[in-house]
């Protein structure tokens, strides 16, 4: 895909048939997943899409092209997410020995190649990244 090429990955794509004219709207981030997306590189990856399709003739009718980045989720998964996040409060869905699922809350101290450390009114509680599922940003009240 044109995207592809020039460095970028297709995260989501939603094409909105019942609107006129169709609205496709897609989310990109860079490859490299230490950048950011600025706008220019949303300006860029448009235009090329935009050809792209054209000259496909995949699509009869008039559309609008809108491109964007997602942004930072609920759900980190970076080293920069996690480095960004530090003492916010997160949720982590883990796996215990016994294949049980269970819920951890706190604020997030640290996510090492080995554990995902919790600060839990004031007790740093670590729990073995091999354990660990998905970690997600919560409210302070959970």
């Amino acid at each position: 895909m044109a995207a592809s090429n020039k460095g970028f990955e297709l995260l989501n794509f939603q094409l909105s048939a019942h609107q006129n004219p169709l609205n496709i709207q897609i989310q990109i981030r860079h490859k490299d997943l230490s950048k950011n997306i600025s706008i220019k590189d949303c300006a860029f990856v448009s235009t090329h899409i935009s050809e792209v399709l054209e000259e496909s003739n995949l699509i009869k009718k008039d559309f609008e092209l809108e491109i964007s980045s997602p942004g930072i989720g609920d759900v980190l998964s970076t080293e920069k997410e996690f480095n960004t996040f530090r003492g916010f409060p997160i949720e982590a869905t883990c796996i215990n020995k016994n294949k049980e699922t269970m819920f951890k809350s706190g604020l997030l101290h640290q996510m090492s190649s080995e554990h995902l450390s919790l600060n839990k009114k004031g007790k740093i509680i670590k729990i073995p990244r091999s354990e660990v599922i998905e970690v997600r940003l919560t409210t302070p009240s959970g």
